[in-house]
């Protein structure tokens, strides 16, 4: 099953990067190169501590596209994204609407159809994705504290 939803989730990033990149501009960073995205800038790895947080910040669109076994809870890059300040395009996860306000903290796609538009409607808009993006930072300084989290879990191991 893992590796059917691995397998899955490549096939659906693929499609998404290819069709993207023949509207706009598309840098994907990553161990290795995939040699069908034409279109697409590979740029290689990017640490994770280091150059990630600096690229989440200044790229115009970030997009997250969850693991097909992430079927509850908050994909970690998104909070990555939004920690770092950054516009955040993700696939819908029902977490995503419970914890954030969808359309004004991050934004949210359903279909390949609709990433499209939603990515070309925020390029050109450039004062709302960067309100977009310092809602989606104030939302995490406020609510996903370590404290804040350390709490919870230790409110619900007591109930």
């Amino acid at each position: 099953e893992y590796m059917l939803a691995c397998e899955v989730t490549s096939r659906e990033r693929y499609i998404a990067l290819a069709v993207l990149s023949n509207h706009f501009q598309v840098k994907h960073y990553a161990s290795q190169s995939d040699e069908r995205l034409q279109k697409v800038e590979f740029m290689g790895y990017a640490d994770y501590y280091h150059e990630m947080p600096k690229i989440f910040q200044l790229s115009d669109v970030n997009l997250n596209i969850s693991l097909k076994t992430i079927r509850s809870g908050i994909p970690l890059r998104c909070i990555d994204v939004l920690a770092c300040g950054g516009f955040l395009i993700s696939n819908y996860q029902e977490e995503l609407a419970e914890y954030f306000r969808l359309g004004e903290e991050l934004i949210t796609y359903g279909d390949l159809e609709e990433l499209v538009y939603l990515t070309d409607f925020y390029l050109k808009d450039e004062a709302r994705r960067k309100q977009i993006a310092r809602c989606g930072q104030e939302r995490i300084r406020q609510d996903f504290t370590y404290e804040k989290a350390l709490k919870k879990i230790i409110d619900e191991c007591n109930s």
